[in-house]
């Protein structure tokens, strides 16, 4: 149901943001005790991390642009460079933002992050990259197909890009370490999805067993949030974030997006489900 993935990626970044931010806090303080859920945050002040916020702005913003998509995704990177929106983010985050709320249209989309190249300088082809995997995810394809370099056949990846498709066993699940560019976030992320079995359980080896595992856990929120939907989310944990203001507003700014609307308009989303019927995040 188009409806669940959408709202699943919303909610799905939002949390791995929000926990990938208390797994920063609990590193800089030493206090390295594993992390299973936001409870774990209690004495710490749960707030929305450093990505999801600039972009529930961003998109409030870009929605009152009246332009084409090429112009959009440069008052994108625009906007970033100007008040230092992306922070330590890689763009290929905000790509899959373009594509989710405002292109509806991948083959669109990815034409303009390739021919831009002044804009996204050399992060293109892998901007262009998470974009499809998120574009074909949003679309109900199976996992061994989102995993599967064939699948990206008509972009004409680079090795490098190609890269991020090889995924190791799962032994190695414990031991990701630290990621040094993007194609490692990628790759890291692309593993725990395929190597877990639902959003909690992947979302916990990010946070716990990555160094610095913000953009890999957003990455990893983006897809798996989308992936199983957003009934897959723990209710517990939506509650938690429910009564807090700040973050309320960052939530109700992704979710009432015009776009969201018409990305789910278009595919006649329904709501099918007692738990995305009462989906209300007004605190």
């Amino acid at each position: 149901m188009i409806k669940d993935r959408i709202y699943g990626y919303v909610m799905g970044q939002v949390m791995a943001d929000i926990m990938s931010n208390i797994s920063d806090i609990n590193n800089q303080t030493g206090t390295l005790n594993t992390i299973s859920n936001p409870y774990d945050a209690t004495e710490l002040d749960l707030i929305v991390g450093d990505w999801t916020e600039p972009t529930a702005l961003l998109l409030c913003h870009i929605e009152h642009i009246n332009c084409n998509v090429n112009d959009r995704i440069k008052a994108i990177k625009e906007l970033h460079n100007d008040i230092n929106f992306c922070g330590t983010y890689h763009p290929c985050l905000y790509c899959a933002d373009v594509t989710c709320y405002h292109c509806t249209d991948f083959e669109q989309c990815s034409y303009y992050v390739l021919q831009e190249q002044s804009v996204w300088q050399k992060q293109g082809p892998v901007c262009q990259l998470w974009t499809a995997i998120i574009d074909l995810t949003i679309h109900d394809v199976g996992k061994h197909s989102i995993l599967n370099p064939i699948s990206y056949i008509n972009l004409n990846l680079s090795e490098k890009c190609i890269s991020v498709f090889n995924i190791h066993s799962k032994d190695n699940l414990h031991t990701l370490g630290e990621c040094k560019d993007i194609y490692d976030e990628i790759n890291a992320a692309l593993y725990i999805f395929k190597h877990t079995n639902n959003y909690v359980e992947g979302l916990l080896q990010c946070i716990n067993y990555i160094n610095n595992p913000k953009t890999v856990s957003c990455l990893y929120g983006q897809l798996a949030g989308t992936y199983y939907g957003f009934t897959d989310i723990p209710e517990s944990w939506i509650r938690i974030i429910k009564n807090r203001k700040h973050l309320n507003t960052t939530i109700n700014l992704l979710i009432d997006s015009p776009s969201v609307s018409q990305v789910i308009k278009l595919h006649d989303g329904k709501l099918q489900d007692d738990k995305l019927q009462d989906c209300n995040f007004q605190a």
